[in-house]
């Protein structure tokens, strides 16, 4: 039994590697809101709980704990602790913190680390090459295909003939999958002695050189598809601001925390570019969404992983002691690493350069001296004979204790994860579910929505989402003709839960914009419906701009609620703001325009008008609107200087709260939770 077990185990950590690699970048299900990201995490994340179980049931067979000294193992094994006190006492939602980026840095350790201390044969590397390979050119075929728009003439979804469609998620995570892959590929084919295998190799290399180029052209400027992605200078900017305090200095602002970091230090330059209302959450580079998150020891020992490892195998490399397996593991991981220097990581990303890092390690610990191997019982031995083939005949208790106490820590840590994960992944299959019915079938999507949120209470979105759609059929049955008593029971049930929910989420996330933007926008929607609703507007958009203190569009939209409601002093005040922080924003100086036409300050009307004709293009719909305001004002006032700025927008003023007859009255506690 206990040779069985062995085998098994380690037979499941020698297929592990390979089969993430084959699988991760071309796994998808069009079940989740997000196809891609959801399912892809998803992956890793069973992978790496298998990698953990195979590994303690290994060392309890073995009656010690088996670890390869690699020069990842501490780095990685620290990191995932870093990521774990970052969650627990950085991040203003933990429980999204542990759930997200942490859980899979833990996933990925467990993998690197059940792989690497249970393998030493040419098998694991050329199986998880071979993977790697074949799926790069299957994605290619994905992607060529819909980009020539063979896929366009199938009776299937939109997205799945959508022109820009692969599995890995889209051209970026595409390219930073097959670009690192291109040399290691070329390589292996120059170094076959196969000629079969060398042509199909060189074939392979061929199809995904094509598939590459087709990915690029998809992203180029003029074709239409627009990639956002942080500046340099900007990340560059909000990383350096963590070590104004010693806490973010040391252990960053919390994973899955990028976007409060951003909004609170987002450059005001960025108002004159085209992300100027754009929001990010995460860097413009890995490297500087782990420093921003994670703090200097994150991005130190997130370092020290690439680092340690490349330059070992570049010491044997340059020493002339390398290996094929060595030289094509070390090019596929300076792909990685390279490519996590340009953009932040997507799951592919940041699984695949785990895999790389492991295909070094492997390849060193099989082809040279420089890996040792520790056996952990009571006390450390290193070299460790037996490792791989054959059991130890240890018959310790001693030994034996720590593999069985370990393995229990484990599996209850795994039990405790997969409750929460796998009610969070049902959460998001329900969510899916009523975004898919919310035309179709109101209730049901309303009904849906209700069951994510007592899935997974503590994400703040699905209180979000729910707030909305309470505060939509509210709306819907205020404004019918003939509304009976049921109906303004039902108009007050919905708007109480709506005020509920928008709260819930601010409190869940304090430090998230989109929570107080979302309770302010419930508010102002109220404004005719409910007492003291303007007040709470109010406070819920002042708190979001203290999280996000550079939005010019926040004020315009503070400033349209004092407009509705004639307080033309205030609203100018948010108004000149907003073209303080966006010069170059047309419908913020139009709203100006209209507040000063409306105060009968003429003058001052014009010459924002004239600001808004000079920045709208030409050719657009909102150019003979402005025009003619300009004639009509020109009328009123005497002539004003002009001023010269570049850049077009839509014109829009304040859009009045929703009227209803149907008055609510709500309990003390709807007034919003603000920090203190």
């Amino acid at each position: 039994m206990r040779q069985t077990l062995d085998r098994l185990s380690t037979s499941l950590l020698r297929y592990l590697l390979p089969a993430t690699a084959l699988l991760l970048p071309i796994f998808f299900l069009p079940i989740t809101t997000d196809f891609f990201l959801t399912n892809k995490n998803l992956l890793l994340l069973i992978v790496g709980s298998l990698s953990l179980l195979a590994w303690s049931v290994r060392n309890i067979t073995r009656r010690r704990i088996l670890v390869s000294a690699t020069p990842a193992t501490l780095s990685l094994l620290f990191l995932a602790i870093v990521y774990v006190l970052s969650a627990l006492l950085q991040s203003g939602n933990s429980y999204m913190s542990l759930m997200g980026r942490t859980a899979l840095v833990v996933a990925l350790t467990a993998l690197y680390t059940g792989v690497t201390s249970s393998q030493k044969n040419q098998v694991v590397i050329n199986l998880t090459f071979g993977a790697l390979i074949l799926s790069a050119v299957l994605a290619s075929f994905f992607s060529l295909y819909s980009y020539l728009g063979l896929s366009a003439s199938l009776d299937a979804p939109a997205w799945l003939t959508n022109k820009a469609f692969n599995p890995t998620g889209g051209p970026v995570p595409f390219l930073t999958f097959i670009f690192p892959l291109l040399p290691v590929t070329l390589y292996l084919a120059f170094k076959s002695n196969r000629w079969q295998l060398k042509a199909v190799l060189l074939l392979s290399t061929a199809l995904l050189a094509g598939a590459s180029l087709s990915q690029i052209s998809l992203i180029l400027p003029g074709s239409g598809n627009t990639i956002f992605v942080l500046p340099f200078t900007a990340g560059w900017s909000i990383a350096l601001d963590i070590f104004k305090n010693w806490r973010t200095a040391a252990l960053g602002v919390g994973p899955e925390n990028f976007l409060a970091a951003f909004t609170r230090l987002k450059p005001a330059y960025l108002n004159l570019t085209p992300l100027w209302d754009s929001r990010f959450s995460s860097s413009s580079n890995e490297l500087f969404s782990v420093l921003t998150t994670t703090g200097v020891l994150g991005a130190a020992l997130w370092l020290s992983l690439f680092l340690k490892t490349g330059n070992l195998a570049l010491k044997q490399i340059t020493g002339k002691k390398s290996t094929t397996n060595v030289i094509a593991s070390f090019l596929l991981l300076l792909g990685f690493f390279i490519a996590n220097l340009i953009v932040p990581a997507n799951p592919v990303l940041l699984g695949l350069s785990v895999v790389g890092l492991a295909l070094v390690n492997l390849s060193l610990k099989l082809d040279t001296n420089e890996v040792k191997d520790v056996a952990i019982s009571l006390a450390a031995t290193s070299g460790v004979g037996g490792a791989y083939d054959q059991l130890s005949e240890s018959k310790s208790s001693q030994n034996a204790l720590l593999p069985w106490f370990s393995a229990l820590v484990f599996v209850l840590l795994l039990a405790f994860f997969w409750y929460f994960e796998g009610r969070a992944y049902i959460a998001n299959l329900a969510t899916f579910k009523a975004l898919s019915s919310l035309k179709t079938n109101a209730t049901e999507s309303y009904n849906q929505q209700i069951l994510a949120y007592n899935l997974e209470p503590n994400n703040p979105y699905y209180r979000l989402n729910f707030s909305q759609t309470s505060l939509a059929l509210a709306n819907s049955i205020a404004t019918k003709k003939d509304i009976t008593d049921q109906d303004k029971s039902n108009v007050t049930a919905l708007v109480q839960q709506a005020i509920r929910e928008a709260k819930k989420a601010s409190e869940l996330d304090p430090d998230n914009v989109l929570t107080w933007e979302n309770l302010g926008s419930t508010y102002r929607q109220l404004i005719n419906f409910a007492q003291g609703a303007q007040d709470w507007a109010v406070a819920s958009y002042g708190q979001a701009m203290v999280i996000d203190p550079n939005n010019a569009r926040l004020r315009l939209e503070l400033g349209g609620i004092f407009f509705t409601v004639k307080d033309y002093d205030s609203a100018q005040k948010l108004y000149e703001q907003a073209v303080n922080l966006k010069p170059n924003w047309a419908n913020a100086h139009y709203n100006l325009s209209v507040l000063f036409k409306t105060k009968k300050e003429y003058a001052k009307a014009l010459a924002e008008i004239r600001v808004v004709v000079q920045l709208l293009d030409p050719n657009g719909k909102d150019y003979q609107q402005a025009q003619n305001e300009l004639k009509e004002l020109e009328k009123l006032a005497p002539a004003a200087t002009q001023t010269d700025n570049k850049q077009g927008g839509e014109l829009t003023t304040p859009t009045p709260p929703p009227s209803s007859n149907t008055k609510v009255a709500l309990p003390t506690d709807s007034a919003p939770s603000l920090p203190k």
